[in-house]
């Protein structure tokens, strides 16, 4: 289809809470949105192009954050967009938001993990069609709340996020490959999964036990 050429994003597609209205979005979306005014048939053959050749990135970043994957946002997305238009994503990044510095980098408190349970339950309730996923780890600057997690907690909760996904009914049909993408914190990630495959080899079919450098040199 040639429209296609316009609502195909070269690059992931960010969920970030949505910004102030007088603010320009950007070319994708009013492309993506001016071909969902043409007719019905275009409108349907768009939306579904749309959905399935994207790759969109959630992530547990700052609540309401117009710069980080968030929480927020990820809700806003998932109640505006159909239900149909979820379960078509086939390709989707998790951000992990790190916090730490120098060369120590942590998962961080108990609302990091709090925010990865509610990711994960959202994975298994509206992105049924995936194929691909990948947990992306991304330092970020903050502080941490009251409870901050050391290694054993941290590990355990990204071991959890992980294991719900693979462990859904509704995802199994159409998941074909799981891995992690990093460099701080890519150790921590890596226990995560070697828990994971430890206690059920099975997924080794799906889930990628090294987790590759976000280094290109």
């Amino acid at each position: 289809m040639i429209y296609s050429l316009l609502i195909k994003n070269p690059n992931p597609i960010k969920i970030r809470s949505p910004r102030k209205k007088h603010i320009r979005r950007d070319s994708t979306a009013i492309n993506f949105g001016h071909l969902l005014l043409v007719n019905k048939q275009i409108r349907t053959e768009a939306s579904s192009l749309y959905y399935s050749s994207n790759t969109f990135v959630i992530g547990n970043g700052r609540w309401g954050s117009t710069t980080y994957t968030n929480i927020h946002a990820l809700k806003a997305f998932t109640s505006r967009v159909p239900a149909r238009g979820l379960s078509q994503i086939t390709k989707l990044h998790v951000e992990v938001h790190l916090r730490g510095r120098g060369a120590f980098w942590v998962l961080g408190d108990v609302n990091d993990a709090s925010a990865l349970q509610t990711i994960s339950r959202a994975l298994v309730k509206h992105f049924k069609g995936l194929e691909e996923l990948q947990y992306h780890l991304v330092p970020t600057s903050g502080e941490w709340g009251l409870h901050r997690l050391n290694w054993e907690e941290g590990t355990h909760e990204l071991t959890k996020m992980v294991r719900t996904v693979l462990k859904h009914k509704s995802l199994e049909k159409n998941l074909k490959e799981v891995h992690g993408l990093g460099d701080e914190g890519k150790v921590y990630l890596q226990a995560a999964f070697d828990m994971v495959l430890n206690a059920n080899p099975e997924f080794g079919k799906i889930l990628r036990r090294t987790v590759k450098s976000l280094c290109r040199c």
